[in-house]
């Protein structure tokens, strides 16, 4: 009967309890119990008891970490030495705890040598050492438009990336770099400067310090 109510048909409700309540009398001599009576009393009434309890609303999907690292080249070769020495760098799976150190890697040469390729395939290869994320951005530090990457560009953007809403984050570089510290604090997080000009802006924009910055 509740089904049936639930499912917008009160009248198939209610010709099921008369059919019950003529099998009882024919059958057993009985009526239906207090509680079919109950029932019966609230269909007639539409009471908004009957309804059927609210579904609870989807849980919200866990936010992905951010995977922003450019697709790595698949033609890579050589830099075996160099790749190997950005291995060192970084601690034993056993000691990469909250309180390990961070690790600062430049990688810095002339234009064209392929830096930007060895710092992404190195990243692609380490990817899984940094479970909360990779970050990545072009600072633009020698575009030929002299159009360089704003260091609050470059921390907003992280900080988007990491689900934070736009309203909290602050108008100032120091308020924002105070918020991106706070977000990667105790998450092990690769972040690949790309194109920077010099040490100074790229500090300003990563003040956690990076993980991996190509000059």
């Amino acid at each position: 009967m509740l089904a049936l109510y639930r499912s917008g048909r009160a009248t198939d409700a209610l010709a099921t309890y008369h059919q019950l309540r003529r099998a009882l009398d024919k059958e057993l001599g009985m009526y239906p119990s207090q509680d079919l009576r109950r029932l019966e009393t609230a269909i007639l009434q539409q009471d908004p008891g009957l309804d059927a309890p609210a579904r609870p609303a989807p849980a919200a999907p866990a936010a992905r970490a951010p995977a922003q690292l450019p697709p790595a080249v698949r033609a890579f070769t050589g830099r075996e030495n160099e790749l190997e020495n950005l291995d060192a760098l970084l601690p034993e799976p056993a000691d990469a705890g909250a309180a390990a150190p961070v690790i600062i890697a430049a990688v810095s040469g002339t234009a064209g040598v392929g830096k930007t390729t060895l710092a992404v395939r190195w990243a692609h290869r380490v990817a899984a050492r940094f479970p909360d994320g990779q970050l990545y951005v072009n600072l633009r530090g020698f575009d030929p438009r002299g159009l360089a990457l704003e260091p609050s560009e470059a921390i907003r953007g992280f900080l988007e990336a990491f689900a934070v809403p736009v309203a909290r984050i602050p108008a100032h570089l120091d308020a924002q770099a105070a918020l991106y510290r706070s977000v990667l604090a105790g998450r092990r997080v690769l972040v690949v400067l790309d194109n920077a000009r010099d040490v100074g802006r790229s500090g300003r924009c990563c003040p956690a310090r990076p993980a991996a910055r190509s000059s």
